[in-house]
């Protein structure tokens, strides 16, 4: 065995080398962080004079009345927040893999129309489609403010998944593909047991991060 193997110069860079791998490490910088960004917004806070009344805030959490304990204003707004998103994306999800399949189809029309979504939605910004579907579409088709903002971010997310899923679906090799049509496998069963598993293991990242 080396000589230099268990000398105090080897122990200690080993020692050191497991602290910074160590998971306590993060947790020691993330508190030292928090604590450094609250020391410098109270010091800007000192700086401005400004009384902060933060009594003020529970109210806006909780309303305690005589007979029971109701949500506040930030904690309904929180709950609607969740419903919206939640509904919104498995909506996306499932535009998103009906667009992904149209632009990848044999069909120009279908490829056309799901090429035409995407490039639209992904080059106009979010707050002009809530603002169109909400003062336009909204009085045409009765649609109040909860379904219009579901529809506006479920189609602004669709096409942004619609892109992650076919990126997805053409990593898979095309000779199983071929392969399973060989097989006597029809479309919709290529894609169910071919192709999707494969493509949603390999979009997976990317797709967690937009959702």
């Amino acid at each position: 065995m080396h000589p230099m193997t268990h000398s105090p110069t080897h122990t200690l860079r080993r020692r050191l080398r497991r602290l910074w791998r160590s998971p306590l490490l993060d947790v020691a910088l993330l508190v030292a962080l928090a604590v450094g960004t609250g020391a410098v917004f109270f010091a800007g806070s000192q700086n401005m004079g400004y009384h902060w009344q933060w009594y003020r805030i529970p109210r806006f959490l909780l309303t305690i009345d005589a007979d029971a304990v109701a949500a506040g204003p930030l904690v309904q707004g929180l709950l609607v927040t969740l419903q919206i998103s939640a509904v919104s994306l498995a909506l996306s999800l499932a535009i998103g893999l009906v667009t992904a399949i149209f632009r990848l189809a044999q069909s120009p029309l279908a490829a056309l129309l799901a090429r035409f979504y995407v490039e639209v939605v992904r080059n106009t910004p979010l707050l002009i489609q809530i603002f169109f579907i909400y003062f336009v579409l909204g009085p045409l088709l009765g649609l109040e403010r909860m379904p219009a903002a579901i529809l506006s971010l479920t189609l602004f997310e669709g096409a942004y998944i619609a892109e992650i899923l076919r990126s997805g679906i053409l990593s898979v090799p095309r000779q199983q593909v071929e392969a399973s049509y060989s097989l006597g496998l029809s479309t919709y069963a290529t894609y169910r047991k071919v192709i999707l598993p494969q493509a949603v293991r390999t979009a997976l990242p990317p797709l967690a991060s937009q959702t």
